[in-house]
């Protein structure tokens, strides 16, 4: 992929020139904080959709990341008892059911109505997500977002790029990931928001 090979190229890049190496960590540590601090922006005091963005899942399971997200959902989904819940996610190798499909299931075992759920199962990317999720969406409505922190920021970015205003709340994520998550990240905000 295109962003692996540009992280080759800066990496050998780092390794031959400390100067080099210094700046390049600087600006990695500036974008990444920065990735983080705007994951969450909130403007509405009430939201009449809830969209939440999945993860990709393996043989049927739900991960850890993918639960911090719904977690975050369910107790955001308390608050507003009147707003539908839009779960995005379609389906992926070694799957038989949708990620939206099992993010269903497990809100409903942890008691949301599923009358407010609606199934945006047909995506494989955030910008997909954002482009079948939009049919849901009536002019006027206020929308809330939902996905881990370090994605809030692309994910805000690209619904504005699509002429979508929402707000933002980031949920927790495994700090095994943290360092793999970002880097990815910060290439995939350049590729899919400033192209």
């Amino acid at each position: 992929k295109k962003w692996a090979q540009i992280f080759l190229l800066e990496s050998a890049a780092y390794l031959i020139n400390p100067y080099i190496l210094f700046t390049g960590l600087t600006v990695q540590l500036v974008l990444s904080s920065l990735v983080l601090i705007l994951s969450n922006k909130k403007s509405s005091s009430h939201y009449n959709v809830l969209i939440c963005l999945g993860y990709k899942i393996f043989n049927n399971q739900l991960n850890d990341t993918l639960r911090y997200r719904l977690n975050l959902l369910i107790n955001i989904a308390k608050l507003y008892p009147a707003s539908r819940i839009i779960l995005c996610g379609g389906l992926s190798e070694s799957n038989t059911i949708t990620e939206a499909e099992l993010m269903k299931e497990y809100l409903i075992e942890k008691g949301i109505k599923k009358e407010r759920i609606i199934l945006e199962d047909k995506s494989a990317t955030t910008a997909e997500n954002i482009d079948n999720a939009r049919i849901f969406i009536n002019p006027g409505e206020s929308i809330l977002l939902i996905s881990s922190s370090y994605h809030c920021l692309r994910a805000r970015l690209l619904c504005k790029k699509k002429g979508i205003d929402v707000d933002t709340a980031g949920s927790g994520f495994p700090l095994k990931l943290l360092s793999n998550e970002l880097l990815l990240e910060k290439y995939c905000l350049f590729k899919d928001v400033f192209k």
